[in-house]
């Protein structure tokens, strides 16, 4: 918590000592509601040693009121009294260095503002008056907090006989303070002493700027060097803590360029595998970008970015599927090399007996299922055949050897049949005609294919919009589709 808060507050050092300190603001209650609440980072320097070392003070500040009453005469109005008032100053550590509670109420007899009880067990001087020549200050060594009366105005409205310090209470129309936080003048002359190093905070401040904005827009080599300048100063100055605080953030930005170089690459050769003729190429391809993205997974995993990480992932899973569809593809085709080869022997042979046979006519043997396959994009035709349990990737396949295209769908009367369907799930009979539909190239749709891609598209798109994916991702996913 303690270097979150430190971080923090380095980014917010523009506003330092001469800008926002001394702070002054004005208070002012005029009905039950009014709440004033404020918690304000005042930054602490020391010189020790030589080096000016800087920490940060936490001043909270409460002030509301805690009773009220309504009176009606011609009109109803409220009024109210009992203003509790809580200061305290704090370390960022949460350790109180000073602290201040009690209640103001009015004093009938005296007709005086002053602390009291309000029938709570504690009030801080209890029974001190609080007026314009009596203001309330609490101060540690290094900042001081004034409380001062500027205007009171009182109701008509009277409570006797009310439960209080008081012989009675005094309801109040409004009330108005003035609230000062200010250094103390032992904080002041260190200040004097620091003002060097204070102008070198304020120009490591411009250069942590600059770096976060540059890490925004994903130049993080930009944003490495600014976070280096910045380092550079305080190890200058002497504030080993701040510099390790950059550090940490150089780190960050090697992490996320290395990261986001590497999810790069492996698009761009995810993409080129897919666009690839060669399956073997493609293969090696594939193996190349998922290498990639899992070092940029592991990259996104150490600065603890769920979604990059996640992104990856899937880039991972869809890498290896290419890789074991390729990987069938090149079986299938060795294996119809010898089924090619078997053909032409037994034709051969066949020709042989045929001759052996003395004119007599062969036996006609029908076997399995026969199918017209035809390539989407240059309209080539060829015959394979099939048995009814097939599935229909080894269809796709079987067609795609012969038509010497990597397929990238079988389609049957305009629709698409899934790889892991038989023959006999898709329909298919004797003499059917199929289409087998190239690796890039455009398949002929019908209207319910037109209006499944819209669906995933309108999916995707939601994706992109919850954050789920990244923009790159999103593009990268959206081609695809609109492509397949």
């Amino acid at each position: 918590m303690k270097k979150t808060w430190l971080i923090v507050c380095i980014f917010l050092f523009a506003s330092v000592y001469g800008q926002d300190i001394p702070l002054s603001q004005t208070v002012e209650l005029k009905n039950y509601e009014d709440h004033y609440e404020l918690e304000k980072f005042v930054p602490i320097y020391q010189k020790e040693d030589g080096t000016c070392t800087t920490e940060y003070m936490v001043v909270s500040v409460d002030i509301a009121p805690k009773e009220y009453s309504l009176y009606q005469d011609k009109e109803m109005k409220e009024y109210f009294s009992n203003i509790f008032v809580y200061i305290t100053i704090s370390t960022e550590d949460g350790d109180t260095s000073e602290e201040f509670q009690s209640y103001l109420n009015f004093d009938t007899s005296e007709g005086r503002l002053f602390w009291d009880h309000a029938g709570q067990s504690r009030a801080d001087r209890a029974g001190e008056t609080f007026g314009q020549d009596n203001s309330l200050i609490v101060k540690d060594e290094y900042v001081e907090v004034t409380l001062a009366l500027t205007q009171l105005n009182l109701s008509d409205y009277r409570c006797d006989g009310c439960d209080s310090d008081a012989a009675s209470y005094i309801f109040i129309d409004l009330i108005r303070f003035k609230l000062v936080i200010d250094y103390s003048q032992s904080q002041k002359d260190s200040i004097e002493e620091c003002q060097e190093d204070i102008e070198r905070y304020g120009d490591a401040q411009e250069h942590i700027t600059k770096a976060k904005e540059n890490f925004q827009q994903g130049e993080f080599k930009k944003a490495k060097d600014e976070f280096q300048k910045a380092k550079d100063i305080f190890d200058e100055i002497g504030d080993t803590e701040k510099s390790d605080d950059m550090r940490e953030q150089i780190d960050k930005c090697t992490t996320y360029q290395v990261a986001t170089e590497n999810f790069k690459d492996g698009m761009d050769l995810f993409e080129d595998a897919a666009s690839t003729n060669d399956y073997q190429e493609a293969i090696d391809m594939y193996e190349q970008a998922r290498s990639y993205f899992q070092r940029a997974k592991t990259e996104f995993d150490r600065a603890e970015d769920t979604n990059k990480s996640d992104e990856c992932e899937t880039m991972i899973d869809r890498c290896n599927d290419g890789i074991d569809d390729l990987k069938d593809v090149g079986t299938l085709r060795g294996r119809l090399i010898y089924i090619i080869l078997a053909i032409v022997v037994m034709a051969v042979a066949g020709v042989v007996i045929k001759q052996l046979g003395k004119g007599k006519p062969p036996k006609q043997v029908t076997k399995g299922i026969t199918l017209k396959a035809k390539n989407a994009e240059t309209g080539e035709e060829t015959t394979i055949q099939v048995e009814a349990t097939d599935k229909i990737g080894k269809v796709r396949q079987m067609a795609a050897t012969n038509l010497g295209v990597i397929p990238s769908e079988l389609l049957y009367n305009g629709k698409a049949c899934p790889p892991d369907w038989t023959v006999q799930e898709c329909g298919l009979r004797n003499g059917a005609v199929v289409t087998v539909v190239p690796r890039g190239a455009e398949p002929p749709r019908d209207e319910t294919e037109v209006y499944d891609r819209k669906e995933k598209l309108e999916k995707l798109e939601q994706r992109y919009r919850e954050g789920r994916i990244s923009k790159e991702l999103y593009e990268t996913l959206k081609r695809k589709l609109e492509s397949d």
